[in-house]
This record gives structure tokens, C-alpha cells and sequence, in this order.
């Protein structure tokens, strides 16, 4: 068991750091676009190893920033990693916010990758808006599965979908980003802005998507089945190795979504 839990954290590392290598550049241009640079404290939910907090805080050393997350070896990986003077690593239950004192100073909450995993999500919500300011700005990236898509139809792409469908429903019971919009609204706040950000082989290098995939894949199916190995990754990687050729058109989307109080 042992072993598979030392593969599990070796393959969310890498898949960490390839979220940021892939997609860094459109979400920092999205957060600039939704007023980033306006803002003095900045707090990040679920900040995994502090891959994309590291690089916001680099380009923006005036910004005090908080990046929290409720698993201790990767808060403390962040810190002997990304020992920068301008973020705060936190070990936290992000579900606490009560705890929070800091978050009554904040212009801005980063959620990237993080409602996807978080199963009381309209709480979360509703909570995070009479424990902020106003005008406090909410930057929400996360998987948005009504635009991922394989054209023509594959079996292989069909068992991948309904693998992040399944976990979707498990973890989050959101099955894409833009099903948050109404959450939002409901707690009070106000969106300003959705854009999906697309991927595909046309924009992103073949083999770094080709592994972006799989990773996903074997990530969503340990937790589900707590095992790498069955029919069903097989048949993925089937369809992935097919992807070296233009026969087949995936995309694979994110919705950024801004809001505030």
C-alpha cells in the first residue's frame, strides 16, 4: 500500500507542476485582466505544493500572499521550496474559515483546481462572503466538462470522461466550473467575468498533453478505485498513444470565472 501511496504522491507532483507549465501564462493574464494588480493580500485555496502561488508571487513581491491547504507535506514542501518573503504557507482546513483572521484584509481568494475536490461547496460559499469585505474579488479556475470533448467519438476518450464525471459527482456533485455561477450568486456575490480556457494539441505541445491526460486519469481513477491498474486505464492509454496522430480533435477546458462582494 505503501508503494502505491508514494506513486500517488509522485504522479500528483508532477501533474501539480505540469497544471502550471501548461496553463500559468492564461490564468495570470485572466487574474491581471480581473484586477490582481490591485490588490494588497491575496489568499490561495488548496495551493498544492505553491507551484502557481510561487510564480504570482514573484511577479508581484508588494502582495502579501497566503496560500492554504489542508495537506501537511505539501504546505511543507511549498515552504522549503518557495521560501519567499511575501507568502505565508498555511496548514489549514480552508472549511474553518473562522480561523482566518487574515481574511478580513483581503482583496482577493484564488480557487484553482480547488471546488473540483471540495464536497460542500454552496457552505464554502456562502461562508467565504460574511468572512470578507466588500469588493473582495474571487478567482475561480477549475475543470469544465461540458467542453471536454473528443471528435469524432472514441470509446477509450468515453471511459475517460466518465471516469472525472464519476469523480465529480463523488467529490464535488459539480460536474462543471460554470455550475458554480448559481452557487455564487446564491451566497451573494456578483460575477463579473467567465471565459473558458481551452486545451488542445494545436495549443499546448503533444506530449506534455498527452501526459496531462493521463495523469488525470490515473489520478481521478486511485481515488475512486485505489489502484492504477485495470481494463479501463488501459483502454486510455490506448487512446492516448492514437493521439500522436490528427485523427482525432480533444479538448480539454477550464472555466475562469471572477466574482465579488
Amino acid at each position: 500500500m505503501q508503494i502505491k501511496n508514494n506513486l500517488y504522491e509522485a504522479i500528483v507532483s508532477h501533474q501539480l507542476k505540469l497544471q502550471v507549465d501548461v496553463s500559468f501564462q492564461s490564468h495570470y493574464r485572466f487574474m491581471l485582466q480581473e484586477n490582481l494588480d490591485k490588490a494588497k493580500v491575496v489568499a490561495d485555496f488548496g495551493t498544492g505544493k505553491g507551484y502557481f502561488l510561487a510564480q504570482l508571487a514573484k511577479n508581484y513581491p508588494d502582495i502579501q500572499f497566503y496560500g492554504i491547504d489542508s495537506n501537511p507535506e505539501r504546505i511543507a514542501f511549498a515552504k522549503q521550496n518557495h521560501p519567499l518573503k511575501n507568502i505565508s504557507w498555511i496548514h489549514a482546513d480552508v472549511g474553518q474559515l473562522s480561523n482566518f483572521a487574515f481574511l478580513q484584509m483581503a482583496d482577493g481568494i484564488i480557487m484553482r483546481y480547488f471546488l473540483l475536490h471540495f464536497q460542500k461547496i454552496q457552505s464554502l460559499l456562502s461562508n467565504l462572503f460574511l468572512s470578507i469585505k466588500p469588493k473582495t474579488c474571487l478567482w475561480i479556475i477549475d475543470l469544465d466538462l461540458n467542453a471536454f470533448f473528443c471528435r469524432p467519438y472514441h470509446p477509450g476518450f468515453h471511459i475517460l470522461k466518465k471516469l472525472v464525471e464519476e469523480y465529480c459527482k463523488k467529490y464535488s456533485g459539480s460536474l462543471a466550473a460554470t455550475s458554480i455561477t448559481p452557487l455564487l450568486k446564491h451566497a451573494g456575490f456578483t460575477i463579473r467575468n467567465t471565459i473558458i480556457d481551452r486545451f488542445t494539441i494545436q495549443e499546448i505541445r503533444r506530449d506534455l498533453f498527452v501526459k496531462f491526460l493521463e495523469q488525470e486519469a490515473l489520478l481521478y481513477y486511485f481515488h475512486l478505485k485505489n489502484t492504477f491498474d485495470s481494463k479501463e486505464i488501459d483502454e486510455i492509454r490506448k487512446f492516448l498513444k492514437i493521439l500522436s496522430s490528427d485523427k482525432y480533435f480533444v479538448q480539454y477546458a477550464i472555466s475562469m470565472i471572477s466574482a465579488k462582494k
